[in-house]
């Protein structure tokens, strides 16, 4: 009994080790798309001050 207790905490760390690595990789992916909108932005800004300094 002892053995298969062991057993299914080990699978279940595994389950939870499974959902944290999905966890990641979707932040991974996001903070990548928030910094390339974050880079638009700021090349739109300096696009902007740009055609106001013109003006």
């Amino acid at each position: 009994m002892a053995g298969n207790s062991k057993d299914s905490k080990i699978l279940a760390y595994k389950d939870m080790i499974n959902q944290l690595n999905k966890t990641i990789s979707a932040q991974t992916e996001l903070i990548q798309s928030l910094q390339k909108t974050l880079e638009a932005d700021r090349l739109e800004k300096e696009n902007l001050r740009q055609q106001i300094e013109y003006l």
